[in-house]
């Protein structure tokens, strides 16, 4: 049965299923209108934190810089978004499954090229679109003192650099969160890896993401996009490298004839 997807889907899921694999053409197309709908609500959601970032920044920054970063809580989830922890998970991982596979227990995949890869592509995204697009960060919140009890409020207008200028001159530039995308990139594998440890895993992705909001880092919206960015790098990898591995998945293997995705 035919699905209506129109003649320019139809002509690419044509020209595409005989590499990609799939069982039917009905089944090619079904995925088109998977992603196209996930698109339209990655952009509705944009659209959304777009208008509460000047919001967030009122209610989320804290004024004194000094005192969040003195906080353990703070550094902990910054840190999930610095590339070389996961670089050590990984290689902690590979280690693991080495000694498991001299054991001779079931080869457990390519899970360390997994954690390390997907954390940097999530990374490498973002600052792609950091790039594109050019928009500074958020000015900082004034702190009040004696002396000054009622400083003067910033502009809370979004400031642009000239177009492509960006690839020249990369500082303070804010759209999207390389942190907020390596910690989802790694932490949403983690996720698929570990089904039982989701909810712990995606919140701590969600709280490196806030993070960078109460420090006047990034916008909401920049946040929003760097774990967007982070997700789609980690769901291609897992889809293309780590569902042959999991348990979870392993019917759903057998059933689609060993093919991936």
């Amino acid at each position: 049965m035919r699905t209506g997807v129109g003649p320019i889907r139809g002509w690419l899921a044509r020209r595409l299923r005989p590499r990609v694999g799939y069982a039917t053409q009905c089944e090619l197309e079904l995925r088109y209108i998977r992603v196209e709908r996930m698109v339209i609500w990655l952009l509705i959601g944009l659209l959304v934190a777009l208008l509460l970032d000047r919001l967030a920044w009122r209610w989320l920054t804290v004024p004194d810089k000094r005192w969040l970063e003195s906080r353990n809580w703070y550094q902990v989830l910054r840190q999930l978004g610095y590339l070389p922890v996961w670089i050590v998970v990984g290689v902690a991982y590979g280690f693991s499954d080495l000694y498991a596979r001299r054991r001779g227990e079931p080869d457990r995949g390519p899970r360390s090229v997994m954690i390390i890869l997907s954390p940097m592509v999530g990374g490498l995204l973002a600052e792609i679109v950091k790039r594109l697009v050019g928009r500074a960060r958020p000015p900082a919140m004034p702190l009040m003192t004696e002396q000054d009890p009622l400083p003067l409020q910033p502009s809370l207008e979004y400031v642009y650099k000239p177009f492509m200028n960006g690839w020249f001159d990369d500082s303070n530039l804010g759209f999207a969160s390389s942190h907020t995308g390596v910690a989802f990139g790694a932490l949403v594998l983690l996720g698929l890896m570990h089904r039982g440890a989701r909810p712990v895993l995606w919140l701590l992705a969600a709280g490196c993401g806030i993070s960078r909001v109460f420090a006047a880092a990034h916008w909401l919206s920049d946040v929003y996009a760097g774990a967007a960015l982070g997700t789609i790098g980690a769901w291609a990898i897992w889809s293309r490298m780590g569902r042959r591995w999991s348990r979870d998945a392993r019917d759903v293997w057998r059933t689609h004839g060993g093919r991936l995705g």
